[in-house]
């Protein structure tokens, strides 16, 4: 679901990129590109082996791979807890 996610920001990166110029740099959303990185970044990190084609095949920088391991388990403790009072079993 990662993949797809990243690829969607991707794609709407390319789509309605704009001039730099015109951009709000003062807004508090990230760039779609930022975003693909980001999720590409929580992909990798959640299973390094598994995801390595995204190293592999020049999607995710290894210098932005480094860290991403510890991104996702940030990532993944603040969602389990923001979540926690919802959690009916359904996941188990």
């Amino acid at each position: 679901m990662l993949y797809n996610v990243g690829t969607w920001f991707w794609i709407s990166n390319e789509l309605y990129s704009v001039n730099p110029d015109d951009y709000p740099f003062w807004d508090t959303h990230n760039l779609d590109i930022q975003r693909f990185y980001n999720i590409s970044c929580y992909a990798y990190g959640s299973d390094p082996q598994y995801n390595q084609d995204l190293i592999d095949e020049g999607y995710l920088p290894e210098d932005r791979a480094y860290w991403c391991e510890e991104e996702y388990l940030v990532m993944e403790r603040a969602w389990s807890f923001l979540l926690k009072d919802f959690d009916n079993g359904f996941f188990d």
